[in-house]
């Protein structure tokens, strides 16, 4: 279950984890999921089906993705996240930094943003994200708040917070070809240089939550171009349902570098803040 409380923002910062291939760990996670009672035909029935008419450069590209998710353990970068309000044609854009880290089935990342670019003028408005042990910290220094989100239950791998079809967050690395598949009509686009990412040769992938899944209810479009040389997502971009389009585009990365605790701290906070807490609603039986 995700916390519904998540505002649009912390989901649209998180989207650009993209990057990391955090749900590559969950294999076995998957299989507890399934229920032991339902029917299922046989796996490479079930695989051939859902892939039969897929292109194959797609079913190629997603393929490597899938592999890519158990090779990132570790990863740091800069981070620049546009958001678009189209109904005003008003442009938000945040900079800052972004750390990752996995560790088996559990991960945590930091994300920091230093800087707001608002009617072209440049403000010193830090704001950071904190995930670590199911709980997302959302800091404010602007409006003095502090939010604290539970998003994973004590017994629940933090890596089920990349799962498709399991959290607001999808992401195309470490899941499985099938599972996007199931959830997502897929394409592959064409070059463009007024809207590809300029500093790299890149892949575009295009991903249309299919009618009748959740995500289609949150989400118009997915999209992220490839790093040709290693497959890292250096851009991604996403429509909510209200037509509003972010773009998280990512640079300096430096993968499998060592990462230390620090990283992962939030400064002290400068003076008092506002604090709630907003835990996951208790399950029922």
């Amino acid at each position: 279950m995700v916390n519904r409380k998540l505002p649009q923002l912390i989901i649209g910062g998180l989207l650009s984890l993209a990057v990391m291939g955090a749900a590559a760990c969950r294999t076995q996670n998957t299989a507890r999921a399934a229920t032991e009672d339902e029917p299922k035909p046989a796996a490479s029935t079930r695989k051939e089906n859902i892939r039969e008419g897929v292109s194959p450069k797609v079913l190629e590209t997603l393929d490597e993705l899938e592999k890519l998710g158990a090779t990132i353990k570790n990863l740091q970068g800069k981070l620049r996240l546009e958001k678009l309000e189209t109904l005003v044609n008003d442009k938000t854009i945040k900079e800052g930094l972004i750390y990752y880290q996995r560790n088996k089935d559990n991960i945590r990342f930091r994300i920091s943003f230093e800087k707001t670019i608002r009617d072209r003028r440049r403000f010193n408005e830090p704001e950071h994200f904190v995930f670590s042990d199911g709980w997302l910290v959302h800091r404010q220094e602007r409006s003095k708040r502090e939010d604290r989100y539970q998003v994973t239950r004590p017994n629940q791998p933090s890596s089920d917070l990349m799962r498709i079809g399991k959290s607001p967050l999808p992401i195309p690395i470490g899941q499985k070809t099938e599972d996007i598949l199931k959830n997502f009509d897929v394409c592959l686009i064409k070059p463009n240089k007024e809207i590809d990412p300029p500093e790299a040769k890149t892949v575009h992938l295009k991903l249309v939550p299919k009618k009748g899944t959740e995500l289609a209810v949150s989400r118009r479009r997915l999209e992220f171009w490839l790093r040709e040389k290693d497959n890292l997502v250096v851009r991604s971009q996403w429509e909510n349902d209200s037509g509003d389009i972010f773009t998280a585009d990512m640079s300096d990365l430096r993968v499998n570098k060592k990462l230390k605790d620090r990283n992962f701290r939030l400064p002290r906070r400068p003076g008092e803040y506002t604090v709630e807490i907003h835990p996951l609603p208790e399950e029922t039986e």
